[in-house]
């Protein structure tokens, strides 16, 4: 991935080995699904050995995160041009760490839970070094994984900013890099994404076969938001808006589906107020009477 400073070095990387853990990790739930539970237990082995290697060889104590990459004398030895321009220290074989090995060893969840908060912390306080475009797809699943309003407006910033030229741009298409490179191309296009899955908040629980969608608005300094987030289950319309001190918000959830509702917290004294009724914080309610287009509902 373009900015990530051991991308063209022939390495033993954290970020190649994290991407390798997941697909090892998926294909054993495939594999399970469509009754090759020999192949699933296989590769499920497989996935565990990776990890604790990961864990065990790139773990640095010191900082709390994980180093770059073993890149063996060898590999030093037979690097090419552009992996010679690497401005990284190496040390005992070990590439010095970056935001990158943290960034992807959390989204492919190789990180133990005894470690997430250190991680999370190391990305965080080195998150500058984000730079080119497809970096921030990974960033700000993290951003918003920290349910934080901060860092929610932040994420809206960073679109303001960094993606300014290409929604003023004439053709209409996203590009491969902020600046530069193919002006119709698929690498500035996610920002769609995060404005249905976190912004107006819908997003799936997998596999799909649930039948069940979460439903967590990240609003940041927005005062409303409306739209249809098309899922596996049918499409989802929501609407949010603020006025005063309250949220007033409608959802439309296609039948059979199970939905759960994740508002930001209510204060002391505040209320939740669903179909006309009031609803105690934390409970269940079946909005079925109201509005077929409901279904039953959890609220949290």
């Amino acid at each position: 991935m373009w900015g990530n400073p051991v991308g063209y070095v022939t390495c033993e990387g954290a970020g190649l080995n994290a991407f390798i853990y997941k697909a090892l990790v998926d294909a054993s739930i495939l594999g399970e699904i469509i009754g090759q539970a020999g192949e699933a237990a296989r590769l499920e082995k497989e996935a565990k050995a990776l990890a604790a290697a990961f864990n065990t060889v790139l773990w640095d104590e010191k900082t709390g995160t994980y180093y770059s990459g073993h890149y063996s004398e060898s590999d030093r030895n037979n690097a090419d041009g552009s992996a010679r321009k690497m401005k990284l220290k190496v040390e005992n074989n070990l590439i010095e760490p970056t935001m990158f090995s943290a960034l992807w060893a959390l989204d492919q969840e190789i990180v133990p839970a005894e470690r997430r908060a250190r991680v999370t912390a190391y990305l965080l306080a080195n998150r500058v070094q984000a730079e080119r475009v497809m970096t921030f797809y990974y960033l700000f699943k993290q951003l918003y994984q920290a349910d934080n309003d901060a860092l929610d407006r932040e994420v809206l910033d960073t679109l303001r900013t960094r993606w300014k030229s290409q929604a003023e741009f004439s053709w209409q298409t996203t590009w491969e890099e902020f600046t530069g490179g193919s002006q119709a191309h698929c690498y500035g296009a996610f920002p769609a994404y995060f404005l249905s899955a976190y912004v107006l908040g819908v997003r799936p629980y997998l596999p799909a076969t649930r039948r069940q969608i979460l439903i967590e608005p990240h609003l940041g300094d927005l005062t409303s938001a409306a739209g249809t987030v098309v899922t596996e289950g049918g499409p989802v319309s929501v609407s949010w808006k603020k006025e005063n001190s309250a949220l007033l918000f409608r959802v439309e959830v296609p039948a059979g589906i199970t939905a759960t509702l994740r508002v930001p917290k209510i204060n002391a004294g505040g209320k939740l107020t669903l179909a006309g009724e009031n609803v105690p914080v934390t409970s269940t309610a079946d909005l079925s009477r109201s509005t077929s287009t409901l279904g039953f509902m959890k609220v949290e």
